[in-house]
């Protein structure tokens, strides 16, 4: 049961990552684009990828309670 959970919870630390990586490409694309028509689209997926980020921190943070409430 351990291990699961050890390996969800990397998995989840490695899903924030991802989206922080993305969330870095799409910042050094709308700083390229400023004044465009693109860069409304690239702000509105920076929104949605910081509340992406924000729910999975805190999954990864009640799932942290959890493993140490079990062990």
């Amino acid at each position: 049961m351990h291990r699961f959970t050890a390996q969800a919870l990397t998995r989840r630390e490695s899903e924030i990552n991802n989206l922080k990586n993305e969330l870095n490409r799409i910042n050094r694309l709308i700083e390229s684009r400023q004044g465009s028509a693109a860069m409304d689209y690239y702000t509105n997926q920076k929104t949605e990828l910081e509340q992406k980020i924000t729910k999975k921190q805190s999954e990864l943070e009640k799932a942290k309670i959890r493993l140490n409430v079990t062990e």
